[in-house]
């Protein structure tokens, strides 16, 4: 095809207002697994323990520092930590603790930042905890990656105009969503690559 265009219905919008913008209007989405392997034991005697809670809540609060911290301020990412799972009993140390992240971004560069720190945040957290390295967590990134939707800055500004011209000025612009959004349209466009607006 010379060209992949697509329409979203968004409640945010005026009704009859087309919202495009010349760069990403949605992000990409990776979802993420880590399971911390911990040494378990009675909640009275936690010295001869490996806390994977205590582990777990260490890494859920570095993993802020990615956005905030290594991130250039002005590149949009997301870490968010959606699921924290470990124990069954008041009084019992699990052996172990299950989170699971979504990690969001608008360029390779940033999804590379973002996954590569969630890796070195946790894989040396646990190792600061005491945990060997036959222990360390497992740091799984699902394969149903999807990439940021990226529009094609000349047909987007070129379909702006035809819109207004069509609709008139006031029935097209650009809003910035406040979100990082993901969208599956890309895998229409991405290999081989085609000039996309969405």
């Amino acid at each position: 095809p010379d060209y992949a265009l697509a329409f979203h219905v968004s409640a945010n919008n005026e009704a009859g207002f087309i919202n495009v913008t010349d760069g990403s209007p949605y992000a990409g989405a990776d979802s993420v697994d880590i399971i911390i392997h911990g040494v378990g034991g009675h909640g009275a005697s936690p010295h001869q323990t490996r806390d994977p809670i205590v582990l777990g809540a260490q890494i859920v609060m570095a993993l802020q520092t990615l956005v905030s911290r290594e991130l250039p301020p002005r590149d949009p990412g997301v870490v968010t930590v959606g699921s924290f799972h470990s124990g069954t009993k008041h009084n019992i140390i699990s052996d172990r603790a299950h989170l699971q992240l979504t990690v969001r971004n608008t360029s390779p560069e940033t999804r590379a930042l973002l996954l590569g720190g969630i890796e070195r945040i946790t894989l040396n957290t646990a190792r600061a905890a005491g945990i060997p390295e036959d222990k360390l967590p497992e740091i799984i990134i699902s394969e149903d990656y999807v990439p940021p939707t990226t529009n094609d800055p000349e047909l987007a500004n070129r379909l702006e105009a035809v819109w207004a011209e069509t609709l008139g000025d006031d029935r097209v612009g650009y809003v910035p969503t406040k979100g990082m959004g993901a969208e599956d349209f890309p895998f229409f466009t991405v290999d081989p690559t085609i000039p996309t607006v969405y």
